[in-house]
């Protein structure tokens, strides 16, 4: 419908003899498109869906979920419980090796993570013993998606629901709080009036107290255990570390069959979906110029940035990340606070040991963290990104040759005009636009499963080969339609570029000798790069 408007304008300001000028028309057309788009496609996309309401918990079912865990002593036993407070205090004191495994699909990623739990030597009496842990504790607001948690052989393992979570969590915070009134065995194991008030508070922010997204979760009432006088200080300090941290965060519950050595392992499987930014790393907004085109050209990032917080819940902690075929591991760059580095952990002879997989032209990266001390309130989570790079020769070494392909044939057909001002043939228009088809078949073919795609500089090349390529068969068809050497001005005082004096072709053939050598030019470095890379020297 635009075309058709755009076309009739002319015909219709001729007849009519109206005084508004064309091109008023054109933009007055152009800004009613524009907000046509904005009103109905662009503002009903960008606002947010308000579909469900939230409705707020009422006080007393926290009081209801403390009678129950009073009443409900048989749903986990003393050393249960002090299991599953030192997973959740202490992981690192339970977690001896974690494998974190990361494969890249179309958009998502499939972690993969691998756990190995030891018990301490004073809790193992050489029985086999089953005991609820925390598979994994979750921020509260973020969903699962496609989770599978299996032991080691592949035995799969079932994950407690959301309310038995809150059950067994309201158990354990109650026999926490009866080890810090305990003062021997033979002493009643009730609380004071204090201390049940205080439980009821610190259960309301762990079971009512839900996250808004992007805002934090008010955890401050729990500090009324602190404020108890009980004997046991030491023990009512866990217990408020206790609520406070799954105030903030759910766990996982499983559980788990121990050997008689005191050792398990299993393993769970989840899809996530990484977050991807469309600009540079020190931009404030999501967005930027160059990402949009990236976008718009199809070329997917070849960056991607994943968590690595598991790394402070244990002694030892593996990285994998296998990359697809046809990239290789360009740059590896950590984010990780400074405290983590610096500070050292309980009972570790030193700071953390941080140490990377050297990078060799490989697809797959390593990284691998020893005495990483666990996190504290406040610290951001540690991160790492890791840039990948085709492996030549790839889109840029086939964009290069595309470039390559226009620029001689501009060149050629560029002289046959200036010699002869009517060559007999319309060969030339065909092949200054065989370029072009090539470009869209070789950059913009069908995308293959992978999160990784094409560069933005092949794609850029790509598409500057089309333009000049459809610009040069363009000017040659002009150039028949009007047989005359003087309608077409030159270059001034009889100066000429490459042999080409006319002023339209030399400013073609210089476009697609700038693309030529700028694609070129990238090419010569990702081969030297990835000839560096793998011609050093492999430590075994």
């Amino acid at each position: 419908m635009l075309v058709l408007v755009v076309c009739l304008l002319p015909q219709l300001v001729d007849r009519y003899g109206t005084v508004y000028r064309f091109e008023w028309i054109a933009l007055v057309a152009l800004v009613s498109v524009l907000y046509y788009f904005r009103v109905l496609h662009a503002a009903p996309f960008t606002v947010k869906p308000d579909a469900f309401t939230r409705h707020e918990v009422p006080p007393i079912r926290a009081r209801q979920l403390q009678h129950r865990a009073g009443s409900a002593n048989n749903i986990i036993s003393d050393v249960e419980a002090q299991t599953f407070a030192l997973a959740i205090l202490d992981p690192g004191a339970l977690q001896q090796r974690v494998v974190d495994e990361y494969t890249p699909d179309r958009r998502c990623l499939t972690q993969s993570v691998s756990v190995e739990l030891q018990l301490p030597a004073e809790m193992v009496d050489g029985a086999e013993r089953r005991y609820l842990v925390p598979a994994f504790l979750q921020d509260k607001g973020v969903m699962l998606d496609d989770l599978r948690i299996t032991l080691a052989e592949g035995t799969p393992l079932y994950s407690h629901s959301y309310r038995e979570q809150l059950v067994i969590v309201a158990c354990v915070l109650r026999k926490l709080l009866i080890a810090a009134y305990r003062r021997d065995e033979c002493a009643k194991t009730h609380l004071p009036k204090a201390a049940r008030d205080a439980e009821e508070k610190a259960l309301h922010v762990i079971a009512m107290r839900r996250r808004a997204r992007g805002t934090p979760i008010d955890v401050s009432a729990v500090d009324d255990l602190l404020a108890l006088s009980a004997p046991n200080q030491d023990a009512l300090k866990n217990a408020h570390q206790f609520a406070a941290l799954m105030g903030q965060r759910y766990a996982v519950v499983i559980s788990l069959p121990f050997d008689k050595t005191g050792r398990v392992q299993y393993r769970y499987s989840r899809i996530v979906i990484p977050n991807f930014r469309m600009t540079g790393p020190n931009r404030r907004r999501g967005w930027s110029v160059l990402g949009l085109l990236r976008l718009a050209l199809g070329a997917r990032p070849v960056s991607i940035t994943v968590d690595i917080s598991n790394a402070t819940s244990c002694q030892s902690y593996h990285l994998h990340l296998h990359g697809p075929e046809g990239l290789y591991l360009a740059r590896q760059v950590p984010s990780i606070p400074p405290r983590l580095r610096t500070a050292t952990a309980e009972a570790a002879p030193t700071p953390a040991y941080l140490r990377f997989r050297s990078r060799h032209g490989q697809s797959h990266a390593h990284f691998y963290a020893r005495y990483m001390p666990p996190l504290q309130h406040g610290d951001q989570s540690p991160r790492i990104r890791f840039d990948y790079l085709e492996v030549p020769p790839g889109s840029v070494f086939r964009a290069f040759v595309t470039a390559l392909a226009c620029s001689v044939i501009v060149f050629v057909v560029a002289h046959i005009s200036s010699f002869a001002q009517n060559p007999d043939s319309d060969a030339p228009a065909y092949l200054l636009a065989f370029p072009a088809l090539a470009a869209t078949w070789l950059g913009f073919s069908s995308p293959t499963q992978r999160i990784f795609e094409g560069t933005l500089s092949a794609r850029l090349c790509l598409l500057i080969t089309v333009v000049v390529s459809i610009a040069a068969s363009v000017s040659y068809m002009l150039h028949q339609a009007k047989n005359d050497p003087n309608a077409w001005s030159t270059l001034p005082d009889g100066l000429s570029f490459l042999g080409i004096h006319e002023r339209l072709w030399a400013v073609i053939f210089a476009a697609s000798l700038i693309n030529v050598m700028v694609i070129g030019g990238r090419c010569v470095v990702d081969i030297w790069q990835f000839g560096v890379l793998t011609t050093k020297q492999t430590e075994f």
